[in-house]
């Protein structure tokens, strides 16, 4: 019996492709490939009855040969080639840590999922945790660069630690061969000009979280008095984003769903990078029909921007970049991203959790950072994608790889089960990125994606 892997065909400019699930990769096909595709859960020999006008028996041979070397046609060697892929042990490779310097929040925003910025546990992170922190990443690190960044909360309510930390990791890499890039994620309030010269100074990746417009900023980022926050992030951050020295990340509630228009008033703004996520915790159903059909709108709205000769403007839209981006590099994956991986998250104490998401649940503490990881396979062995049963035989699983295992995790009650709408909103997302990627000239995908 033929069977193939989960697969999706695309028709682009009157040309048939084949979107390939366990390789990520999209082939080209022929008239006579794709007659050979339809006749899946045929025996070979109704296979070939069934094409036998349009090709002779040889080539009907080559091609099946063909798709089991690509690990297209699913064969018992195939099957253990894919589960061994999978799982491989995943080799630790410790380059990002995220210190809570401060876990309280000078705003009150409607979607946080860390408890008003305290995450059940308000205080702050002092300099003697921060140090030993910063002395766990290096003695477990076997990674040359380091990046450290400073979260919440709001991080500048402990500005003072901020700079301490900043301090002693100038001075390791004085006598070191470690080089620590720093980034911090602000809601920009309390940015004056003391903190302006500290973060390009001392090259400070910073990321400002803002909504767009007044309306929806005003509406979801505001004071614990209910004033909107939107006048004092655009007057504590102007000369920032003048040089366009910060990037954003918008949160999308229901009422910013429109955004594309935040998109350009962002990119107005001047901000250096614009990201957009979703408050899955806010969104109804009928919310993400609509953000879909907006999603759909930015990525043609990217598509109209590398026409116009504008890349420097489209590759702002970091969420097309990034579907762009797997859809090329292609290859076999296992995890959605570092969490629990590649990066930790220290809280105020010292303990140690997958990703900033997780602190404060405790069932999620993977140790602290004087006796280190404990939990950290049994972790990753239940959000590695082959262990979410519903991604099994979806086209799509090697783009979306489940989704982020905390979303998950706050919809559903488990780390590996995806949500049904944001399932159904990611793989109409992918598709329409698959279909740009198509649509794209071999020298636009180049000039968008080799910066």
């Amino acid at each position: 019996m033929i069977k193939f892997y989960p697969y999706k065909i695309y028709e682009e400019n009157n040309r048939k492709f084949v979107f390939a699930n366990n390789s990520n990769g999209i082939f080209e096909i022929d008239d006579k490939a794709f007659a050979v595709i339809q006749q899946e859960n045929k025996t070979e020999e109704e296979a070939y009855r069934a094409v036998a006008d349009i090709m002779s028996r040889e080539e009907f041979d080559e091609l099946l040969d063909g798709m089991k070397r690509y690990a297209f046609y699913q064969t018992d060697e195939n099957d253990e080639i894919i589960e061994e892929q999978y799982q491989k042990e995943i080799p630790s490779a410790f380059s990002n840590m995220t210190l809570f310097v401060a876990q309280g929040c000078n705003l009150r925003c409607t979607y946080c999922y860390g408890d008003g910025g305290s995450y059940h546990d308000e205080g702050y992170m002092d300099f003697t945790t921060a140090k030993r922190a910063i002395d766990y990443f290096v003695e477990q690190s076997a990674q040359n660069d380091l990046y450290v960044t400073f979260f919440g909360g709001e991080p500048l309510i402990n500005f003072e630690l901020i700079k301490k930390v900043t301090d002693y990791v100038r001075k390791i890499e004085n006598t070191t061969d470690k080089r620590f890039f720093l980034s911090m994620t602000t809601n920009g309030t309390l940015i004056d000009e003391e903190k302006r010269k500290f973060i390009l100074e001392n090259k400070i990746n910073t990321q400002i979280s803002f909504d767009g417009i007044e309306r929806v900023q005003n509406a979801n980022r505001f004071y614990a008095d209910k004033r909107g926050s939107y006048a004092d992030v655009l007057n504590h951050t102007k000369e920032l984003r003048d040089d366009e020295k910060v990037s954003c990340r918008a949160t999308i509630s229901p009422q910013g769903l429109n955004i594309v228009e935040n998109f350009y008033h962002l990119l107005e703004l001047k901000f250096r990078n614009i990201m957009f996520a979703p408050a899955d915790n806010l969104l109804s159903d009928s919310d993400y029909e609509i953000l879909t059909n907006e999603y759909i709108m930015m990525i043609k709205e990217f598509e109209n921007l590398v026409r116009e000769g504008k890349v420097d403007i489209a590759q702002k839209m970091k969420f097309v970049m990034s579907g762009l981006k797997k859809i090329y590099l292609g290859g076999v994956k296992n995890l959605v991203c570092g969490v629990g991986r590649n990066m930790y998250a220290v809280d105020i104490h010292g303990n140690l959790y997958p990703c900033q998401r997780f602190v404060g649940i405790e069932e999620f503490k993977m140790g602290n950072v004087e006796e280190g990881v404990k939990n950290r396979n049994a972790f990753l062995d239940k959000i590695n994608i082959q262990n979410h049963k519903q991604c099994v035989d979806c086209w799509c699983k090697n783009l979306c790889l489940g989704n982020c295992p905390n979303e998950n995790y706050y919809q559903t009650g488990c780390v590996n089960k995806t949500h049904p709408r944001v399932c159904k909103h990611t793989k109409i997302i992918n598709e329409e990125l698959v279909r740009l990627f198509l649509r794209l000239s071999e020298e636009e995908r180049t000039k968008i994606l080799s910066r």
